[in-house]
């Protein structure tokens, strides 16, 4: 059973840290889940519960998830 929630939470740690360059301090916010990643480490608690409730959270925000306005032009920053 704990290795269901391992590969839950993995998988929701890859979801979210696609978007991490959108989130101030998102290493700092996931760090209690990353922990539970560790070998015999899981035992989740409510550092955990906050931690994830915030990315979740987050993730909701307009600046990560938004639809473009394509009546708008489009700005492309590219970077080298």
């Amino acid at each position: 059973m704990e290795n269901d929630h391992i590969k839950h939470l993995q998988g929701f740690l890859g979801l979210t840290g696609y978007y991490r360059r959108f989130f101030k301090n998102y290493w700092r916010i996931t760090t209690p889940l990353t922990k539970l990643l560790k070998k015999d480490a899981f035992s989740w608690t409510l550092e955990e519960t906050n931690a994830f409730e915030h990315i979740k959270e987050a993730m909701c925000q307009a600046p990560v998830l938004a639809t473009p306005d394509l009546t708008k032009p489009l700005l492309w920053n590219v970077m080298m």
